[in-house]
Protein backbone atom coordinates (compact mmCIF):
# COMPACT_ATOMS: atom_id res chain seq x y z
CA UNK A 1 0.00 0.00 0.00
CA UNK A 2 1.36 3.47 -0.86
CA UNK A 3 2.64 5.54 2.04
CA UNK A 4 0.80 8.62 3.30
CA UNK A 5 2.06 11.90 1.89
CA UNK A 6 4.14 14.19 4.05
CA UNK A 7 1.86 17.20 3.83
CA UNK A 8 0.14 19.91 5.78
CA UNK A 9 -2.85 18.79 7.84
CA UNK A 10 -6.19 20.52 7.33
CA UNK A 11 -9.24 20.82 9.57
CA UNK A 12 -11.23 18.66 7.13
CA UNK A 13 -8.79 15.72 7.39
CA UNK A 14 -9.85 12.47 9.01
CA UNK A 15 -8.23 11.53 12.30
CA UNK A 16 -7.18 7.97 13.09
CA UNK A 17 -10.45 6.95 14.76
CA UNK A 18 -12.52 8.26 11.85
CA UNK A 19 -10.31 6.58 9.26
CA UNK A 20 -10.69 3.20 10.98
CA UNK A 21 -14.47 3.51 10.52
CA UNK A 22 -14.45 4.28 6.80
CA UNK A 23 -11.37 2.33 5.65
CA UNK A 24 -13.05 -1.13 5.46
CA UNK A 25 -15.98 0.37 3.53
CA UNK A 26 -13.87 1.70 0.64
CA UNK A 27 -12.75 -0.48 -2.29
CA UNK A 28 -9.07 -0.63 -3.27
CA UNK A 29 -7.87 2.03 -5.65
CA UNK A 30 -7.18 0.97 -9.22
CA UNK A 31 -5.07 3.21 -11.43
CA UNK A 32 -5.39 3.59 -15.20
CA UNK A 33 -7.64 1.24 -17.12
CA UNK A 34 -5.68 -2.01 -16.90
CA UNK A 35 -6.03 -2.64 -13.16
CA UNK A 36 -2.63 -1.50 -11.90
CA UNK A 37 -2.48 -0.57 -8.19
CA UNK A 38 -2.92 3.13 -7.56
CA UNK A 39 0.17 5.07 -6.51
CA UNK A 40 -1.80 7.14 -3.98
CA UNK A 41 -2.92 6.19 -0.49
CA UNK A 42 -6.72 5.99 -0.12
CA UNK A 43 -6.63 8.20 2.97
CA UNK A 44 -4.99 11.04 1.05
CA UNK A 45 -7.60 10.70 -1.69
CA UNK A 46 -10.48 10.79 0.81
CA UNK A 47 -8.96 13.74 2.67
CA UNK A 48 -8.67 15.63 -0.62
CA UNK A 49 -12.36 15.02 -1.40
CA UNK A 50 -13.39 16.20 2.08
CA UNK A 51 -11.17 19.28 1.69
CA UNK A 52 -12.79 20.19 -1.63
CA UNK A 53 -16.26 19.77 -0.13
CA UNK A 54 -15.46 21.83 2.96
CA UNK A 55 -13.40 24.58 1.33
CA UNK A 56 -15.57 24.90 -1.79
CA UNK A 57 -12.70 25.03 -4.27
CA UNK A 58 -12.69 23.51 -7.73
CA UNK A 59 -11.00 20.21 -8.50
CA UNK A 60 -8.10 21.90 -10.26
CA UNK A 61 -7.53 24.22 -7.28
CA UNK A 62 -6.80 21.46 -4.75
CA UNK A 63 -3.61 22.27 -2.80
CA UNK A 64 -0.46 20.84 -4.32
CA UNK A 65 0.36 18.69 -1.30
CA UNK A 66 -2.66 16.48 -2.05
CA UNK A 67 -2.58 13.86 -4.81
CA UNK A 68 -3.03 15.38 -8.27
CA UNK A 69 -6.56 16.64 -8.85
CA UNK A 70 -7.22 14.34 -11.80
CA UNK A 71 -6.61 11.22 -9.68
CA UNK A 72 -8.83 12.57 -6.90
CA UNK A 73 -11.61 13.41 -9.35
CA UNK A 74 -11.43 10.00 -11.03
CA UNK A 75 -11.74 8.22 -7.68
CA UNK A 76 -14.70 10.36 -6.69
CA UNK A 77 -16.36 9.75 -10.06
CA UNK A 78 -15.73 6.00 -9.99
CA UNK A 79 -17.13 5.69 -6.46
CA UNK A 80 -20.16 7.74 -7.50
CA UNK A 81 -20.90 5.58 -10.50
CA UNK A 82 -20.53 2.22 -8.72
CA UNK A 83 -22.56 3.37 -5.70
CA UNK A 84 -19.68 3.26 -3.20
CA UNK A 85 -20.47 6.63 -1.65
CA UNK A 86 -24.11 5.73 -1.07
CA UNK A 87 -23.18 2.36 0.43
CA UNK A 88 -20.70 4.03 2.78
CA UNK A 89 -23.30 6.64 3.73
CA UNK A 90 -26.03 4.07 4.40
CA UNK A 91 -23.71 1.87 6.49
CA UNK A 92 -22.56 4.78 8.65
CA UNK A 93 -26.16 6.00 9.02
CA UNK A 94 -27.20 2.63 10.46
CA UNK A 95 -24.18 2.72 12.82
CA UNK A 96 -25.03 6.27 13.92
CA UNK A 97 -28.62 5.33 14.70
CA UNK A 98 -27.53 2.20 16.58
CA UNK A 99 -25.01 4.18 18.62
CA UNK A 100 -27.80 6.60 19.55
CA UNK A 101 -29.93 3.72 20.82
CA UNK A 102 -32.28 3.66 17.82
CA UNK A 103 -33.22 0.97 15.34
CA UNK A 104 -31.19 0.93 12.16
CA UNK A 105 -34.27 2.01 10.15
CA UNK A 106 -36.65 4.78 11.27
CA UNK A 107 -40.42 4.62 11.65
CA UNK A 108 -40.88 8.38 11.21
CA UNK A 109 -39.34 10.64 8.53
CA UNK A 110 -39.61 14.27 7.49
CA UNK A 111 -39.48 15.55 3.90
CA UNK A 112 -38.68 19.03 2.67
CA UNK A 113 -36.85 20.80 -0.13
CA UNK A 114 -34.41 23.68 -0.49
CA UNK A 115 -33.96 25.78 -3.61
CA UNK A 116 -30.30 26.56 -4.31
CA UNK A 117 -28.90 28.98 -6.84
CA UNK A 118 -27.19 27.45 -9.83
CA UNK A 119 -24.23 28.53 -11.95
CA UNK A 120 -23.35 28.42 -15.61
CA UNK A 121 -22.25 24.83 -15.01
CA UNK A 122 -25.81 23.78 -14.12
CA UNK A 123 -26.50 22.52 -17.61
CA UNK A 124 -28.77 19.75 -18.91
CA UNK A 125 -27.30 16.30 -19.13
CA UNK A 126 -26.51 15.15 -22.63
CA UNK A 127 -28.87 12.55 -23.98
CA UNK A 128 -26.94 9.36 -24.88
CA UNK A 129 -26.64 8.76 -28.59
CA UNK A 130 -28.41 5.39 -28.36
CA UNK A 131 -31.54 6.96 -26.82
CA UNK A 132 -34.10 7.99 -29.41
CA UNK A 133 -35.87 10.97 -27.85
CA UNK A 134 -38.61 11.03 -30.49
CA UNK A 135 -39.38 7.34 -29.90
CA UNK A 136 -39.63 7.88 -26.15
CA UNK A 137 -41.96 10.85 -26.61
CA UNK A 138 -44.12 8.70 -28.89
CA UNK A 139 -44.16 5.90 -26.30
CA UNK A 140 -45.30 8.34 -23.62
CA UNK A 141 -47.98 10.06 -25.69
CA UNK A 142 -49.21 7.51 -28.25
CA UNK A 143 -48.04 4.01 -27.28
CA UNK A 144 -49.61 2.50 -30.44
CA UNK A 145 -47.48 4.69 -32.69
CA UNK A 146 -45.06 2.58 -34.78
CA UNK A 147 -42.31 5.02 -33.81
CA UNK A 148 -42.61 3.77 -30.21
CA UNK A 149 -41.81 0.19 -31.15
CA UNK A 150 -38.86 -1.23 -29.27
CA UNK A 151 -38.86 1.38 -26.48
CA UNK A 152 -38.40 -0.36 -23.13
CA UNK A 153 -39.47 0.71 -19.66
CA UNK A 154 -35.82 1.05 -18.66
CA UNK A 155 -35.20 3.54 -21.50
CA UNK A 156 -38.21 5.61 -20.47
CA UNK A 157 -37.13 5.59 -16.82
CA UNK A 158 -33.55 6.62 -17.62
CA UNK A 159 -34.76 9.37 -19.97
CA UNK A 160 -37.38 10.85 -17.62
CA UNK A 161 -35.97 10.14 -14.15
CA UNK A 162 -32.28 10.20 -15.05
CA UNK A 163 -29.63 7.48 -14.87
CA UNK A 164 -29.29 5.58 -11.59
CA UNK A 165 -32.70 6.87 -10.52
CA UNK A 166 -33.05 4.19 -7.85
CA UNK A 167 -36.78 3.62 -8.38
CA UNK A 168 -37.87 -0.06 -8.32
CA UNK A 169 -38.87 -1.17 -11.81
CA UNK A 170 -42.36 -2.25 -10.75
CA UNK A 171 -43.09 1.34 -9.68
CA UNK A 172 -41.46 3.08 -12.65
CA UNK A 173 -44.71 3.55 -14.67
CA UNK A 174 -46.52 5.38 -11.85
CA UNK A 175 -43.46 7.46 -10.96
CA UNK A 176 -42.85 8.40 -14.60
CA UNK A 177 -46.50 9.42 -14.94
CA UNK A 178 -46.22 11.59 -11.82
CA UNK A 179 -42.98 13.14 -13.06
CA UNK A 180 -44.52 14.06 -16.43
CA UNK A 181 -48.17 14.75 -15.70
CA UNK A 182 -47.76 15.96 -12.13
CA UNK A 183 -49.53 15.08 -8.90
CA UNK A 184 -53.04 16.51 -8.74
CA UNK A 185 -52.81 20.18 -9.64
CA UNK A 186 -49.05 20.28 -9.08
CA UNK A 187 -47.42 20.82 -12.48
CA UNK A 188 -44.40 18.87 -13.68
CA UNK A 189 -41.77 19.79 -16.22
CA UNK A 190 -42.43 18.28 -19.65
CA UNK A 191 -40.06 15.70 -21.09
CA UNK A 192 -37.46 15.91 -22.63
CA UNK A 193 -36.35 18.71 -20.25
CA UNK A 194 -33.59 16.98 -18.28
CA UNK A 195 -33.53 16.60 -14.51
CA UNK A 196 -30.06 18.18 -14.44
CA UNK A 197 -31.24 21.41 -16.06
CA UNK A 198 -31.75 24.42 -13.83
CA UNK A 199 -35.23 25.86 -13.36
CA UNK A 200 -36.78 28.92 -11.77
CA UNK A 201 -38.57 28.71 -8.43
CA UNK A 202 -41.13 31.51 -8.59
CA UNK A 203 -41.93 31.32 -4.88
CA UNK A 204 -38.33 31.65 -3.68
CA UNK A 205 -37.18 33.74 -6.67
CA UNK A 206 -34.28 31.34 -7.20
CA UNK A 207 -32.91 30.01 -10.48
CA UNK A 208 -31.10 26.75 -10.01
CA UNK A 209 -31.88 23.36 -8.53
CA UNK A 210 -33.98 22.04 -5.69
CA UNK A 211 -32.62 19.59 -3.12
CA UNK A 212 -35.26 17.23 -1.78
CA UNK A 213 -34.36 15.48 1.48
CA UNK A 214 -36.06 12.76 3.49
CA UNK A 215 -34.53 12.63 6.98
CA UNK A 216 -35.18 10.73 10.19
CA UNK A 217 -35.69 12.23 13.65
CA UNK A 218 -31.90 12.46 14.12
CA UNK A 219 -31.58 14.55 10.97
CA UNK A 220 -29.80 11.80 9.03
CA UNK A 221 -30.55 11.66 5.30
CA UNK A 222 -32.61 8.64 4.24
CA UNK A 223 -33.11 9.70 0.62
CA UNK A 224 -32.09 12.66 -1.53
CA UNK A 225 -33.15 13.79 -4.99
CA UNK A 226 -31.86 16.87 -6.82
CA UNK A 227 -33.91 18.32 -9.69
CA UNK A 228 -34.70 21.64 -11.31
CA UNK A 229 -36.08 24.36 -9.04
CA UNK A 230 -39.18 24.69 -11.22
CA UNK A 231 -40.44 21.22 -10.22
CA UNK A 232 -43.25 21.42 -7.67
CA UNK A 233 -42.60 19.99 -4.20
CA UNK A 234 -45.29 17.33 -4.60
CA UNK A 235 -43.66 16.02 -7.78
CA UNK A 236 -40.20 16.08 -6.20
CA UNK A 237 -41.57 14.22 -3.18
CA UNK A 238 -42.74 11.45 -5.52
CA UNK A 239 -39.15 10.97 -6.68
CA UNK A 240 -37.55 11.11 -3.24
CA UNK A 241 -40.11 8.78 -1.64
CA UNK A 242 -40.22 6.29 -4.51
CA UNK A 243 -36.48 5.66 -4.07
CA UNK A 244 -36.66 4.47 -0.49
CA UNK A 245 -40.14 3.64 0.85
CA UNK A 246 -39.95 0.06 -0.42
CA UNK A 247 -36.63 -0.57 1.33
CA UNK A 248 -37.58 1.14 4.62
CA UNK A 249 -39.70 -1.59 6.17
CA UNK A 250 -40.24 0.19 9.50
CA UNK A 251 -41.34 3.50 7.99
CA UNK A 252 -44.93 4.30 8.98
CA UNK A 253 -45.33 8.05 8.65
CA UNK A 254 -43.80 10.96 6.70
CA UNK A 255 -44.25 14.52 7.94
CA UNK A 256 -44.46 17.36 5.43
CA UNK A 257 -45.50 21.00 5.22
CA UNK A 258 -48.44 22.60 3.45
CA UNK A 259 -46.72 22.47 0.06
CA UNK A 260 -47.26 18.70 -0.03
CA UNK A 261 -50.99 18.62 0.65
CA UNK A 262 -53.28 17.12 -1.96
CA UNK A 263 -53.25 13.70 -3.62
CA UNK A 264 -49.60 13.02 -2.75
CA UNK A 265 -50.60 11.25 0.48
CA UNK A 266 -52.95 8.87 -1.35
CA UNK A 267 -50.28 8.18 -3.99
CA UNK A 268 -47.64 7.31 -1.37
CA UNK A 269 -50.06 5.20 0.68
CA UNK A 270 -51.04 3.21 -2.40
CA UNK A 271 -47.38 2.72 -3.30
CA UNK A 272 -46.09 1.60 0.09
CA UNK A 273 -48.69 1.90 2.84
CA UNK A 274 -46.84 4.87 4.37
CA UNK A 275 -49.00 7.74 5.66
CA UNK A 276 -48.15 11.36 4.78
CA UNK A 277 -49.13 13.80 7.54
CA UNK A 278 -49.29 17.53 6.85
CA UNK A 279 -47.96 19.59 9.77
CA UNK A 280 -50.07 22.75 9.79
CA UNK A 281 -49.14 26.01 11.36
CA UNK A 282 -51.24 27.00 14.36
CA UNK A 283 -53.83 29.64 13.49
CA UNK A 284 -52.96 31.77 16.52
CA UNK A 285 -49.22 31.71 15.73
CA UNK A 286 -47.60 35.00 14.72
CA UNK A 287 -44.20 35.46 13.14
CA UNK A 288 -41.63 32.69 13.05
CA UNK A 289 -42.68 29.59 14.99
CA UNK A 290 -40.71 26.34 15.14
CA UNK A 291 -42.89 23.48 13.91
CA UNK A 292 -42.68 20.25 15.91
CA UNK A 293 -40.48 17.62 14.19
CA UNK A 294 -40.32 19.61 10.95
CA UNK A 295 -37.46 21.77 12.23
CA UNK A 296 -35.23 18.67 12.04
CA UNK A 297 -35.05 18.66 8.24
CA UNK A 298 -34.33 22.41 8.29
CA UNK A 299 -31.41 21.70 10.61
CA UNK A 300 -30.08 19.12 8.15
CA UNK A 301 -30.17 21.72 5.37
CA UNK A 302 -28.20 24.00 7.73
CA UNK A 303 -25.62 21.26 8.33
CA UNK A 304 -25.11 20.94 4.59
CA UNK A 305 -24.70 24.71 4.35
CA UNK A 306 -21.47 24.45 6.35
CA UNK A 307 -19.83 22.82 3.34
CA UNK A 308 -18.96 25.61 0.93
CA UNK A 309 -19.12 23.36 -2.12
CA UNK A 310 -22.85 23.00 -1.38
CA UNK A 311 -23.48 26.73 -1.00
CA UNK A 312 -24.56 26.73 -4.65
CA UNK A 313 -25.10 24.11 -7.33
CA UNK A 314 -21.70 23.96 -9.00
CA UNK A 315 -22.12 20.46 -10.42
CA UNK A 316 -23.07 19.75 -14.01
CA UNK A 317 -25.06 16.63 -13.11
CA UNK A 318 -27.78 16.37 -10.49
CA UNK A 319 -26.42 12.92 -9.64
CA UNK A 320 -23.09 14.49 -8.65
CA UNK A 321 -24.94 16.98 -6.44
CA UNK A 322 -26.70 14.09 -4.70
CA UNK A 323 -23.37 12.34 -4.16
CA UNK A 324 -21.88 15.51 -2.64
CA UNK A 325 -24.71 15.50 -0.09
CA UNK A 326 -23.98 11.87 0.76
CA UNK A 327 -20.27 12.69 1.19
CA UNK A 328 -21.07 15.67 3.43
CA UNK A 329 -23.33 13.59 5.66
CA UNK A 330 -20.66 10.86 5.71
CA UNK A 331 -18.16 13.38 7.09
CA UNK A 332 -20.58 14.49 9.79
CA UNK A 333 -21.48 10.95 10.82
CA UNK A 334 -17.83 9.86 10.99
CA UNK A 335 -17.12 12.54 13.53
CA UNK A 336 -20.26 11.75 15.50
CA UNK A 337 -19.48 8.02 15.72
CA UNK A 338 -15.76 8.43 16.43
CA UNK A 339 -16.23 11.19 19.00
CA UNK A 340 -19.50 10.56 20.87
CA UNK A 341 -18.30 12.71 23.78
CA UNK A 342 -18.81 15.83 21.69
CA UNK A 343 -22.21 17.34 22.44
CA UNK A 344 -22.53 19.11 19.09
CA UNK A 345 -21.12 18.80 15.59
CA UNK A 346 -19.64 22.27 15.73
CA UNK A 347 -16.02 23.29 16.04
CA UNK A 348 -12.88 22.22 14.28
CA UNK A 349 -11.76 18.65 13.87
CA UNK A 350 -8.70 17.78 15.92
CA UNK A 351 -6.17 15.86 13.88
CA UNK A 352 -4.40 12.99 15.59
CA UNK A 353 -0.81 12.56 14.34
CA UNK A 354 0.22 9.25 12.89
CA UNK A 355 1.57 6.76 15.45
Amino acid sequence: MPELLERKRYASDLDDAEWKLIEPLLPPLIDKGWGAPCRWNRRDIVDAIFYLLKAGCSWRDLPGDFPDWNSVWKCFRRWRQDGTWKQVHDTLRAQTRTAAGRDAEPSLAIVDSQSVKGTEYTTPQRTPAEVNTAAIVAALTTPNDPAAAGVTVEQIADAVLGPNHGVPMEHVPSVVAAAIVGVGEAPARPFPKARDQAGYDGGKKVKGRKRHLLVDTLGLVQSVVVHGADVHDSVGAVLVLARCVQSMERLEKVLADMAYQGPLGAWVFELSGVRVEIVKRAEEAKGFVVQKWRWIVERTHAWLGRFRRLSRCYERLAETDETMIHVAMTRLMLRRIAHPERETWRGTIAFQPQA
